[in-house]
C-alpha cells in the first residue's frame, strides 16, 4: 500500500483541487467560478469539512462535508445534520484504504459539530447533485454501503429540448377552465413583492424562499427579469409560481389546497414558453420525484440521470456526544 497523508484542505490546494475534482466525478465536473461559488463563498463552508488524500506531494482523493453555521429561514440550522456533497478518489489509488481514511476523517468532523444523521447530497442550496447517480457512479454506491449507509429516495434528472416548443392545446384549454373559476395566470410584477414573499415564506420550502429574494434582489439591478417568474393568483393572493434562471427551470409549487386542478402544469407550460421566446434551446433541472416527473413528462421533458439519497445514523460511544 502507497503512504498517503490525510489533511484539511489549504489554500494552496485550490487549483490542484479542481483538477482533482474533475479527474474524480468526470461526470459532474466543476471549474474556478462554480467552485469558489458553492464551495468557498458558502457561508456554511469549513475548510476541516472539506479534507483531503495527499501522495507523494499530489492530491489523490477528497471528501466534502458540510453542517449549517447559518440558519436558514424557515429550516434553521438543522443541528443534527451533516451533508457529503462530493467525494472521490483517482481510480489508480482506489482500493487502498484512502477512500475509507477520507471517510473517517469526515466522521470525525461531524462527531466534533455532535450531528447524529449525515447525508448524501440532501444539502441545499449548494448542492452538487441530489444523491449519488446510480449509472454513473455505481462503485461509490456499494462502497458507501459497505460503511453503513442506506439507500433512500431515488430522485432524478430531466431535460427537455424546446426549441419548437408550443404550449399544448390542452393546457390552453385547462387555463381558459380555471379563468372561468377565477384562477388567474400572469408574469410576475414587482408591485407583487409582498404577496410573492408571504406565499413563499408559507407555503414553500425555506432553501426556495432564499432563491426567490437572491433573484428579486438581482431584479432590482437589472440582472434578473420580471418574465422569469410566471405566478397563478386568486384575487390578490398567489397561489402558485415557476422560475427559471437561464435554461435551469424551477423550482416551481403550488399551495397544497390548490393542487389537483391543473395549476401547476399551466404555470409549467407558461414558463417553457417564456423560456423559448427568450431563445433558450433546452430546459434542464436536477432534482425532482417520481411523481412531479409525471407533470413534467407532460410538457416533454425526459429523464436524463437517476440518483439515490444515502444516510447514516452516525454512532457514538455512550456519553463521547
Amino acid at each position: 500500500m502507497g503512504s498517503y497523508v490525510i489533511r484539511h484542505f489549504e489554500s494552496k490546494d485550490f487549483m490542484p483541487m479542481l483538477e482533482l475534482w474533475n479527474t474524480c466525478v468526470p461526470a459532474d465536473g466543476i471549474n474556478q467560478d462554480l467552485f469558489e461559488r458553492k464551495v468557498i463563498l458558502d457561508p456554511n463552508f469549513d475548510p476541516e469539512g472539506l479534507i483531503i488524500a495527499e501522495s507523494e506531494g499530489k492530491l489523490v482523493g477528497f471528501i466534502l462535508g458540510i453542517i449549517r453555521k447559518v440558519p436558514m429561514e424557515i429550516i434553521g440550522l438543522q443541528e443534527d445534520l451533516g451533508w457529503i456533497t462530493m467525494f472521490g478518489v483517482k481510480s489508480e489509488y482506489r482500493g487502498q484504504g484512502i477512500g475509507k481514511a477520507l471517510w473517517g476523517k469526515s466522521d470525525e468532523f461531524f462527531r466534533k459539530h455532535h450531528r447524529k444523521l449525515i447525508s448524501i447530497a440532501t444539502y441545499s442550496p449548494n448542492y452538487f447533485i441530489p444523491g449519488i447517480d446510480i449509472k454513473e457512479y455505481p462503485d461509490a454506491v456499494k462502497f458507501c454501503e459497505k460503511l453503513g449507509f442506506v439507500a433512500g429516495a431515488r430522485p432524478l434528472s430531466m431535460d427537455n429540448p424546446i426549441v419548437t416548443y408550443k404550449i399544448p392545446e390542452s393546457l390552453a384549454l385547462k387555463e381558459i377552465q380555471l379563468n372561468k373559476e377565477g384562477i388567474t395566470f400572469r408574469q410576475y410584477s414587482r408591485e407583487l413583492i409582498m404577496p410573492m414573499l408571504d406565499f413563499m415564506k408559507n407555503h414553500m420550502p425555506g432553501d426556495w424562499l432564499k432563491g426567490i429574494r437572491d433573484n428579486l434582489t438581482l431584479l432590482t439591478i437589472n440582472k434578473f427579469k420580471e418574465e422569469q417568474i410566471q405566478v397563478a393568483l386568486e384575487g390578490d393572493q398567489i397561489i402558485g409560481y415557476a422560475q427559471y434562471e437561464e435554461d435551469h427551470f424551477g423550482p416551481f409549487g403550488v399551495r397544497d389546497d390548490y393542487q389537483g386542478r391543473g395549476i401547476g402544469q399551466v404555470l409549467l407550460a407558461r414558463t417553457i414558453q417564456s423560456m423559448h421566446n427568450r431563445g433558450h434551446h433546452v430546459a434542464w433541472f436536477l432534482w425532482t420525484d417520481d411523481k412531479a416527473a409525471h407533470v413534467y413528462q407532460k410538457v416533454g421533458f425526459k429523464e436524463t440521470r437517476r440518483f439515490v439519497v444515502m444516510k447514516k445514523e452516525l454512532k457514538y460511544e455512550e456519553g463521547a456526544e
